[in-house]
């Protein structure tokens, strides 16, 4: 898996809350499993960005 920084992730994680793609579509755009992001995700919205990403 590709290290990114947490600007990219809440990028990723934003383009797939907006809708707009699929989880899989930007998770492999990134370079990380669909799986990862969805975790983001769920950090997301309980955290908010200023939540940690793991």
């Amino acid at each position: 898996m590709a290290k990114i920084s947490a600007e990219e992730k809440l990028a990723a994680v934003q383009r797939y809350v907006n809708g707009k793609e699929s989880s899989r579509t930007v998770a492999a755009d990134i370079g990380v499993s669909y799986r990862y992001l969805l975790t983001c995700v769920k950090q997301y919205k309980y955290n908010g960005v200023e939540g940690e990403f793991p």
